[in-house]
């Protein structure tokens, strides 16, 4: 592909995520999403470290992924879960 089909193609999906934030009640969902890419992208560059013997980065890299899985549990699953027993 070429620049300009992924310049795009990425206002598009910035524009689709804006709309979907600002213009919906469904934040939470975004929010949920957005750790949840992080979560990956984060995981890939850790193994892609760990590839490089870069263990005390892919060490810092592994916190963070661990801190926003950790959020993830606490604000989205624990109170669904609650709230389906409840």
């Amino acid at each position: 592909m070429n620049h300009k089909k992924n310049r795009f193609i990425l206002l598009f999906i910035t524009i689709f995520v804006l709309q979907f934030y600002f213009f919906t009640d469904y934040r939470h969902f975004l929010h949920f999403l957005l750790g949840i890419l992080i979560s990956a992208i984060a995981i890939r560059r850790v193994r892609e470290l760990k590839r490089q013997n870069r263990s005390g980065q892919a060490h810092l890299v592994l916190i963070i992924v661990y801190f926003v899985t950790f959020t993830l549990f606490i604000w989205y699953v624990q109170p669904l879960v609650v709230g389906l027993l409840t």
